[in-house]
């Protein structure tokens, strides 16, 4: 396996939305009650190390690996923000094709195959 490694530093900008919400169980309870949006930045240097794996010498089925060490300390909002984040599948290899039904009622959109990626996450508890 051979491994081509990248560092990239520089300022690290987090943004992030906070949506204050109060519940006030009553009678006449019609669910939450959401405030304004309130919009927090962060910014703090960082450094990533890039990692390119390539198994056997083939670069059709090269991994970039990405790392970094951030203290909790020195920025406590990136654990919040990411920890809270509805992250979407992501799958390698998709491949989608329309089903002979278009137009009927039972019509559900194209049915897609693929080897869903996992996010794989440390707890730093």
């Amino acid at each position: 396996m051979t491994a081509d490694t990248y560092r990239v530093s520089g300022d690290l900008t987090l943004t992030y939305v906070q949506r204050s919400v109060s519940y006030d169980p009553s009678e006449s309870y019609s669910g939450p009650t959401y405030g304004p949006a309130i919009t927090i930045s962060q910014t703090q240097q960082a450094s990533f190390e890039f990692r390119r794996a390539t198994p056997s010498g083939s670069t059709a089925n090269a991994e970039w690996i990405a790392s970094s060490t951030i203290s909790a300390e020195d920025f406590p909002e990136l654990l919040t923000a990411v920890s809270s984040t509805v992250w979407p599948v992501f799958v390698a290899d998709e491949q989608c094709s329309m089903p002979s039904n278009v137009g009927s009622e039972d019509y559900s959109g194209p049915a897609c195959t693929g080897e869903s990626v996992t996010l794989r996450r440390q707890d730093l508890s």
